[in-house]
C-alpha cells in the first residue's frame, strides 16, 4: 500500500554517477534548455534529460525537494505552440515540487513542521 508519508527516498550516494546534468553543473546547452526547472527556485537541485522533435517536448528527472525527492516525466505532442508547452512542463514540475515540498514539511496526519 501507498501512502504520502512513507519514508523519503534517500539521496544517491556520493560514489553513484547519475550521469544527469543538474543545475549547479557548469551552464551547458541541455540545462539552459531544460524545461523542468524552469519555474523552480535556482536553490533546487535537479537532475533531468529534456528532449524535442517538431510538434514534441519532454523532460524527465529528479526533483530534490526538501525531504521528500520525486520523479517527474512531462511529454507532450501535437504542439502548434512549443513555447507554450515547454511552459507546460514547467508548470506542472511546479505543481509537483509545491506538492512534494508541502508533504516533506508535514507530519502524517497533515501539520506542517518547522
Amino acid at each position: 500500500m501507498c501512502s504520502a508519508h512513507s519514508p523519503a527516498l534517500p539521496s544517491p550516494p556520493p560514489c553513484v554517477s547519475l550521469d544527469l546534468p543538474t543545475r549547479s553543473s557548469p551552464p551547458s546547452r541541455t540545462c539552459s534548455d531544460s524545461y523542468i526547472p524552469r519555474l523552480l527556485s535556482p536553490e533546487v537541485r535537479v537532475a533531468n534529460k529534456p528532449g524535442s522533435l517538431d510538434g514534441v517536448r519532454v523532460d524527465a528527472g529528479i526533483v530534490y525537494a526538501a525531504h521528500r525527492p520525486f520523479a517527474i516525466a512531462v511529454m507532450t505532442t501535437m504542439d502548434r505552440d512549443e513555447r507554450a508547452a515547454e511552459d507546460a512542463i514547467g508548470a506542472v514540475a511546479l505543481a509537483a515540487f509545491r506538492f512534494f515540498d508541502m508533504v516533506g514539511r508535514t507530519s502524517p496526519y497533515g501539520r506542517v513542521m518547522p
